[in-house]
């Protein structure tokens, strides 16, 4: 469904009682986004509905950046995270597989970037890739901006300078802490180890707490899911 962000949109029937509750999402929104159509944007199809089939799986996420040629300059794959609900809250990414999944992709990418030029486009781009029991590998959804995922891919050197073999981004994590305090909790983190980097920080109105983007680094997956962990014991989420 469109006019949605992070996966909200998205709908997986699997059973009767998913068509029904779709259904249901669905009447609502979908009138108020009719009611929405104009002659300024009926061009662009604003309230169209896209049915595919359900593919068993994980889907990964390629960040590319095409040049004003067309050519798709590889900057990441990742694994995605998604919460209970289906919303996106970051991606993952294990520095030492990117050369094997640069390989692995490198058609699709091309393929990409040889659209993204037919169509005049160049810059940031991500798509997300599903392999069928075929082995095709099938683009389910192009993001045609800087992604989620992006900064993984810009960190690498960083990363790597560090000896950190992996990282993570999450997204929206809103904590009982203010910009202050969480520099102070995670001060050595942040300054001498270099494994937190803060992507953005909004400071809520209570003073109190603060909604942020943060990409955590280590160097093993152990040890950065015990940092995750420390964080989220932070996060407002997981204490409801």
């Amino acid at each position: 469904m469109p006019q949605s962000a992070s996966g909200q949109g998205t709908f997986v029937i699997r059973t009767e009682a998913d068509r029904t509750d779709a259904i249901r999402t669905l009447e609502p929104e979908m009138k108020r986004m009719l009611n929405q159509i104009n002659s300024l944007n009926a061009h662009m199809s604003p309230c169209s509905l896209i049915l595919q089939s359900l593919i068993p799986g994980e889907a990964v996420a390629l960040s590319l950046f095409v040049t004003k040629s067309g050519r798709a300059i590889f900057n990441a794959c990742c694994s995605q995270l998604f919460d209970a609900d289906g919303r996106w809250g970051g991606s993952f990414c294990d520095y030492r597989e990117e050369e094997t999944l640069r390989a692995q992709y490198a058609d699709t990418a091309a393929k990409l970037g040889a659209h993204m030029y037919k169509i005049g486009y160049w810059g940031p781009m991500g798509a997300d890739i599903m392999t069928d029991a075929d082995g095709r590998q099938l683009v389910i959804d192009l993001n045609v901006r800087v992604t989620g995922s992006h900064s993984l891919g810009a960190l690498r050197g960083h990363f790597a300078r560090l000896g950190l073999n992996v990282a993570t981004t999450l997204s929206c994590l809103t904590l009982r802490l203010t910009k202050e305090e969480f520099q102070e909790e995670f001060r050595e983190e942040l300054l001498h180890l270099g494994s937190i980097l803060v992507n953005a920080w909004i400071h809520k109105k209570d003073g109190k707490t603060g909604i942020t983007r943060v990409t955590l680094a280590a160097k093993d997956k152990k040890k950065l899911d015990e940092l995750v962990e420390r964080l989220k014991g932070f996060n407002i989420a997981e204490e409801k």
